[in-house]
C-alpha cells in the first residue's frame, strides 16, 4: 500500500505517521530520496526480507528524484497490491499534473494537511481541545484563547505549550499560562524579517539577542517560516487575486508585506523557502541546537 502526505501542517503529518506506526507495530525505515537510484529504490521496497515480511518506508519530496518518481509510477500497481508494504510519501509540493499524482489522486491516497489560517482562532481551539485532552489537561475556552493569543496558529507551538502546562497538574489558572507560555513578539518577527530581505547588518546582532531571550525557538521559526510563505503566495498571486484574505493575513500585516515584496524577486522568494523547509525537516529530527539551526538558515537567506 501507499499513503501520500501533502501540505505544511508537519505536526498533523508527524502525528498520522506515528499512528501508522503504532498500529503497524513496525520499525520506520527512511529513504535518502537524493542519492538512491531507480533500481535501488525498486529493490528496495519491493524485495522481500529474510527476517520480515513486513516493511514500513518513509520517503521525503521523492517526486524531486524524477526517475524514481517515474519508476514508482510504472509499478504503482505492483505497490498498492502489496499488502506487506507500507509506503509513506511527504511531498511538500506535489505537482498534480504527473501521471503519479493524478493516480493517487483519483484513488484516494493523498491526504493533504494544511496550517490553519495564521488567525483562525477557531481551528486552533479545536486542536488545542483535542490535544490537551491527550494530555488530561482541562482548559476553558477562554484558557484556550488566551494560548492561542500567545502562541499563534503554529500547532507545533501550540503542543509544545500545552506539553508545558500538563506538567503542572490537571488544571492551570490564567496566572500559570501567562507565567510559563511566553507571549509570541511578532515585532521581532517583522524586524529580522525587514533585516534578511534588505541586507541589513543588524541581522547578526538581531538573532545574537533572541538566542538568549525566552522566545521559544520553535515558535519563531514557525512566525518567521510563514512570513516568507505568504510573501511567496503574495509574489506569486495575480494583480486581482485577494491572497492576503485567502492567507487570513490582517490587513495591516499584509500591507507591510507587500511593501517589503517590491523589492524582492520571485527567485530569492522561492530559494528561501526552500532553505527554510529543509531546516524544518533538521528541526523536526530532534536537533538539540534549535537556535544555531534557525541562525545558519536565515543568514543563508541573508546572503542570497
Amino acid at each position: 500500500m501507499i499513503q501520500v502526505f501533502t501540505g505544511d501542517n508537519s505536526f498533523v503529518i508527524l502525528q498520522k505517521i506515528n499512528k501508522i506506526k503504532q498500529k503497524l507495530n513496525l520499525d520506520l525505515d527512511e529513504i535518502d530520496v537524493v542519492n538512491i537510484t531507480a533500481g535501488a529504490f525498486l529493490d528496495k521496497i519491493l524485495a522481500q526480507s529474510l527476517f520480515s515480511t513486513e516493511q514500513l518506508i518513509l520517503a521525503r519530496d521523492l517526486s524531486q528524484n524524477k526517475l524514481v518518481w517515474q519508476a514508482l509510477t510504472d509499478k504503482i500497481d505492483q505497490v498498492v497490491a502489496d499488502e506487506d508494504l507500507h509506503l509513506i510519501l511527504i511531498e511538500n509540493s506535489l505537482d498534480k499534473r504527473t501521471k503519479l499524482a493524478k493516480y493517487l489522486l483519483k484513488n484516494k491516497l493523498v491526504q493533504d494537511c494544511q496550517l490553519p489560517k495564521q488567525y483562525d482562532q477557531a481551528a486552533a481551539v479545536k486542536f488545542m481541545t483535542d490535544f490537551s485532552d491527550q494530555h488530561q489537561l482541562k482548559l476553558s475556552s477562554k484558557q484556550l484563547k488566551l494560548i492561542f493569543e500567545r502562541v499563534g496558529a503554529d500547532p507545533w507551538a501550540q503542543a509544545k505549550a500545552i506539553e508545558k502546562l500538563s506538567s503542572l497538574g490537571q488544571t492551570v489558572s490564567d496566572e500559570q499560562i501567562e507565567k510559563y507560555i511566553p507571549k509570541a513578539n511578532l515585532t521581532n518577527v517583522f524586524a529580522v524579517f525587514e533585516q534578511i530581505v534588505n541586507n541589513q547588518q543588524q541581522l547578526m546582532t538581531s538573532l545574537e539577542e533572541l538566542t538568549s531571550s525566552e522566545v521559544d525557538p520553535h515558535q519563531f521559526f514557525g512566525l518567521i517560516s510563514s512570513q516568507f510563505i505568504n510573501a511567496l503566495a503574495l509574489k506569486l498571486a495575480p494583480s486581482n487575486a485577494n491572497v492576503a484574505t485567502d492567507l487570513g493575513l490582517h490587513p495591516y500585516a499584509a500591507s507591510q508585506l507587500q511593501k517589503s515584496i517590491r523589492r524582492i524577486d520571485l527567485a530569492y522568494l522561492k530559494t528561501a523557502v526552500r532553505i527554510l523547509a529543509e531546516t524544518d525537516l533538521k528541526l523536526k529530527s530532534g536537533s538539540t541546537d534549535t537556535w544555531a539551526l534557525i541562525s545558519l538558515a536565515l543568514l543563508k537567506i541573508n546572503q542570497i
